[in-house]
C-alpha cells in the first residue's frame, strides 16, 4: 500500500461543525448523528439539517422542481 493511501485512512471524517453533533432532520424529525445535508429550498434556516432519506425524497425533488420552473434552485 502506498503512504497516499495510508493516510488516507488515518485520515479522521469530517464532521459538520467542530465536534460531531446529533441533529434532529427539519423535515422528518428523525434523528441522525451525521453531519446531514443543507435542506434549501424547503428550509430557509440556515442552521437546519435534514438526513439523508430527506434529502434523496424531498429536497431534491424541491430542487429539480424550481429548476425546471425556471425559479433559484435555493433560493
Amino acid at each position: 500500500m502506498n503512504a497516499m493511501m495510508k493516510n488516507a485512512a488515518a485520515t479522521p471524517r469530517f464532521t459538520f461543525g467542530s465536534n460531531p453533533k446529533n441533529y434532529t432532520c427539519c423535515i422528518c424529525h428523525r434523528a441522525f448523528d451525521d453531519y446531514g445535508h443543507n435542506p434549501q429550498p424547503i428550509s430557509q434556516n440556515p442552521k437546519d439539517r435534514c438526513c439523508d432519506d430527506c434529502n434523496r425524497k424531498v429536497v431534491l425533488a424541491a430542487r429539480f422542481q424550481r429548476y425546471y420552473a425556471g425559479l433559484p434552485v435555493r433560493g
